[in-house]
């Protein structure tokens, strides 16, 4: 994902990578966090996994560094189905 406003342009500021319906990993840029764009990114992949009958699901994984986006999951319509694994129901 690039992200640019009327201050300037961000560059590359997130990716995801996903495997056969789960986030495997999702990056976002502590310079982009915060900015939404989190939440866009997210959207973005739940938009494209929509054709799909395999519910999408991700890993928070607790550390000190991923902090600031803890709460991506709980924010965009997943719920824990275990300890640290979120998952979404895809419309069919």
């Amino acid at each position: 994902m690039e992200v640019s406003d009327r201050l300037g342009d961000y560059g590359l500021v997130g990716a995801a990578v996903i495997i056969e319906g789960e986030i495997a990993g999702l990056a976002i840029s502590c310079r982009a966090l915060g900015m939404g764009v989190e939440h866009r990114l997210l959207r973005h992949i739940l938009g494209e996994m929509k054709a799909s009958s395999v519910p999408l699901s991700g890993r928070i994984i607790p550390t000190s560094r991923n902090i600031p986006a803890r709460n991506i999951y709980r924010d965009n319509g997943f719920t824990e189905a275990e300890p640290g694994l979120w998952r979404v129901a895809q419309a069919s």
